[in-house]
This record gives C-alpha cells, structure tokens and sequence, in this order.
C-alpha cells in the first residue's frame, strides 16, 4: 500500500513527568545514611511488599533521629521544588510545607528485586526514589535499575510491542516501547507520578544496594476529571484511597487481560 507520508502528522500527547534530580553534596549525607540504613536492617524485621529477597523499613524514615534525615528531607523539598518547577508550577515555602511526605528504606542483596508495583493503593500523588549506595557505573553491570512500564496503553503486533511511554529521550531509546529504564546514580533523586508503574530489576552485585523511597501529596492538588460526573470527581475529591484502589483493580485486570498481554 503506498502511502503519502507529507500529509502524515503523528500528535504525541500527554507524557509522564518523571524528573531526575542530582543531589549535590551527596557523598558525607550518603554515607551517613548507608550506615543508618544498615544498623535499621540489621535489628528491624521489616516489611515485606513490592521487595522480593529485599528489606522494607516501616515508613517512619523521616521520624528517624538522625542529622543525615533531616538533611536528606531538605534535600528532597528542594528536588520536589525543581520537580513542579519544571511542569511549570512554581512551589512557594509556604506550599512545599503543606507536603505530607512519607519515606522507607530499601535495601537490595544479592540476586533480590522488587516485583512491577504502583504507590495508587497508598492515596498518594507523587513519589519518588533516591539512591543511597549500590549504583555502581549506571551502566547496567551491577541490575538495579528502576524500569518505568505502561500498563495503560500497550499493544503488540507480531511480538513488537507499541506503547506511548518513552517518547521524548530519542536520542538514547527507542520510541514506543513499553517500557524506560532508569540507569541508577548515587545522590539521584527520580521523581513521578504514583500512578506509574515500576519495578527494580534484579540486583547482582555482592554489595548490598540502598535507596530510599517517598510519597507525597498536599491539599493545594486537587484531582480534576474532566467531562466526568459530578460524583466522581466528588468521590475522587473525599474518598481518593478507596477510588485509587479500585483503579488499581481495574489496571491490574487489564493488564493480565489475554488482549493486551505480551
């Protein structure tokens, strides 16, 4: 079929915004929290949920009495402030201080993981990751990476699969694949939507990986649905960790559907 590719114009739409934030100063704050970390792991049963042969800290990290916390949160509101700043919304002190912020510990030994998970079931807006230690090169020899996947829109056509995630990094991915990878840094700051999913492929280096995750949100975001009824948007407005998990659910059953699984 011949086609007349001058009259062609393909429209991309709506990206996920996912920032990556160097921490400047990183390397005493680091290594103030590897050890932290590290004690925590080694006294503390943890909790067990995306992380597959891993160790899960409650999500008390900030409530930790410790100097490297209090930096390390600091550090964070000013990668959250450069985050928006960048979607074209700038924060004043005022707004970053109406951030609800919860954080964990993660460590990764040898040959573990975390399973593809989204933060939607935690009520949450934003998260985000921050490597402590274990990047290694961020060449990819060491595992580790964090791969950001869509599960919204995917198709596959004779086993190549067409997604609309990783559109915009042409010059170092392929476009339209249906999932991004994040090689990891030490003192990096990733930042995205908690509706993304995500997972951290397996570790395999013989040190041990250490990073901290964050979600966040504040009143002053409000969820907007437009054309949608009023009450949903009402229920979004006062119910959103119900809502979020049954879309969750929804995402989940679409995505193992026979019709979108590669």
């Amino acid at each position: 079929m011949s086609v007349h590719l001058e009259n062609i114009e393909l429209i991309e739409l709506f990206s996920v915004p996912v920032l990556k934030y160097g921490s400047p100063d990183h390397i005493p704050l680091n290594e103030a929290l590897k050890e932290l970390i590290l004690q925590r792991a080694g006294s503390e049963r943890g909790l067990a949920i995306s992380n597959v042969n891993g160790w899960h800290s409650e999500r008390n990290l900030l409530e930790w009495d410790a100097d490297c916390i209090q930096k390390l949160k600091q550090q964070f509101l000013q990668a959250a402030h450069a985050y928006f700043s960048r979607m074209g919304v700038e924060l004043s002190d005022a707004d970053l201080d109406t951030l609800e912020i919860e954080a964990w510990a993660n460590v990764n030994y040898t040959n573990s993981s975390n399973a593809t998970h989204d933060h939607l079931k935690d009520a949450t807006q934003w998260s985000a990751v921050y490597y402590v230690d274990g990047a290694g090169s961020g060449n990819g020899t060491v595992g580790g990476e964090t791969v950001f996947v869509d599960r919204e829109h995917r198709f596959v056509y004779k086993d190549k699969a067409i997604s609309r995630l990783a559109l915009c990094e042409r010059g170092s991915y392929t476009c339209y694949q249906p999932e991004f990878t994040v090689a990891p840094h030490n003192g990096m700051f990733v930042l995205f939507p908690s509706s993304t999913w995500h997972r951290v492929n397996c570790y395999k280096a013989s040190e041990v990986r250490v990073t901290i995750a964050f979600n966040f949100k504040s009143p002053i975001f409000h969820y907007v649905c437009e054309g949608e009824t009023s009450l949903k948007s009402w229920l979004w407005l006062n119910f959103r960790g119900p809502m979020s998990w049954a879309l969750s659910a929804k995402r989940w059953v679409s995505a193992i559907s026979p019709s979108t699984r590669t």
